[in-house]
């Protein structure tokens, strides 16, 4: 019980929580978003830089 006691507690230590950075989150958000709200589409390579293709989630 000791040793497990022991464990939990070092292990305790090195978690962080993940919510700390509220609204900024890596849990929130992705390398994706936008930081001023503008959308972020996929699209696909067509070879031309001209033509857009959007690809539908």
């Amino acid at each position: 019980m000791f040793g497990l006691g022991t464990g939990v507690l070092a292990l305790g230590g090195l978690i962080r929580n993940p919510w700390a950075q509220g609204e900024d989150s890596p849990l929130w958000t992705t390398g994706w978003a936008s930081p001023d709200g503008e959308k972020v589409f996929l699209r696909q390579h067509v070879g031309d830089s001209h033509e857009v293709v959007r690809v539908r989630p």
